[in-house]
């Protein structure tokens, strides 16, 4: 429900859910799709459960793969590198939290839910970096702030639901231009008192913008994993 809420409140604040999609957008979530499969599939050694890489009558440009394998030769051994050894990585580490922020294994009552691109864990350190992929063509990196909160709650459930973490850092791979954008400037030490006021400040601003947002149907509703809450959909 935390993600749901902070998401709308978002797309409600950059006026975004009242504007039909577009096609560039649409190009955006699929060139996603795509970049997280053959991520992981990459990542676990070709263990992914993913083997139909490409959704129906789409294949990414010629540019998109040049720079996914940059990012694997070139900036992802620069993380690992910042991260030391032993270096753990997890993509696409999917956790939650019920209200008392206890791990909520499977959502069965997953109160703040999360799936993390790629995380680099030290566990001799708990030293963590969160990465975050963004495949928008202008790679949104004015919205700095934004990524900056959504990563950082990411660092409080892997705290909680994970592993314990003492210091992380926040970075954005913009798959366009293939560039990777720091969030912090060097290790942040983490503070599990002040990451929780700050989620229920976003949930509770969230909730409040919701009161003005009325859901808008668009192309992106065959992605969302909360059909089966939205009124829009009530067969779910």
């Amino acid at each position: 429900m935390a993600r749901r809420c902070s998401h709308a409140a978002w797309l409600g604040h950059h006026q975004l859910i009242s504007k039909p999609l577009q096609a560039e957008q649409r190009q955006e979530t699929e060139d996603g799709l795509v970049l997280h499969r053959l991520a992981k599939h990459i990542l676990t050694e070709g263990k992914s459960e993913h083997f139909t890489f490409f959704p129906d009558g789409y294949t990414p440009p010629v540019e998109f793969f040049t720079n996914l394998n940059d990012f694997f030769r070139t900036h992802l051994p620069v993380l690992k590198a910042e991260m030391g050894t032993p270096c753990q990585v997890f993509p696409e580490l999917r956790l939650s939290l019920d209200e008392h922020l206890r791990p909520a294994y499977g959502y069965p009552n997953g109160y703040f839910v999360g799936s993390l691109d790629l995380a680099l864990y030290n566990p001799d350190t708990q030293d963590l970096i969160v990465l975050d992929y963004k495949t928008e063509r202008n790679a949104r990196l004015d919205l700095t702030d934004y990524y900056r909160a959504q990563l950082a709650l990411y660092v409080l459930l892997v705290h909680h639901a994970h592993a314990p973490v003492k210091r992380f850092q926040l970075v954005v791979h913009a798959v366009f231009p293939g560039k990777l954008k720091w969030l912090t400037e060097g290790w942040t030490k983490f503070d599990p008192d002040a990451s929780v006021q700050d989620l229920v400040s976003l949930v509770n601003e969230a909730l409040e913008n919701l009161k003005e947002i009325k859901p808008k149907e668009n192309s992106l509703c065959i992605y969302c994993s909360y059909r089966n809450q939205c009124p829009l959909f009530p067969e779910g």
